[in-house]
């Protein structure tokens, strides 16, 4: 499959407005943008967290729910494996 970086740019400020802060941006995107699949290298990233140096995070209280970035996840084709992977890897902060 083809590495659509238009798909990924709409992910990314899709996410964001939705409340998920990425912690080392820059890299998040270059990285993904490199990948055969980003889908797959946005996985790995959350999972390594900040060991890759990229971080999810999103404020308590505020944010998508689990639900809402289950749905956004879901409208960009990750398997459900990559989504549970995802949002159980987005850090809660205060």
């Amino acid at each position: 499959m083809k590495n659509d970086i238009s798909e990924l740019q709409a992910f990314i400020e899709q996410i964001e407005h939705a409340g998920v802060v990425i912690e080392g941006r820059e890299k998040f995107i270059a990285d993904a943008k490199a990948a055969a699949s980003w889908r797959v290298d946005v996985t790995e990233m959350a999972h390594l967290g900040l060991m890759d140096g990229v971080r999810l995070t999103k404020r308590v209280g505020t944010g998508p729910s689990t639900q809402d970035l289950d749905a956004i996840l879901r409208s960009y084709k990750f398997t459900r494996e990559q989504r549970l992977v995802i949002t159980n890897n987005i850090i809660l902060t205060p």
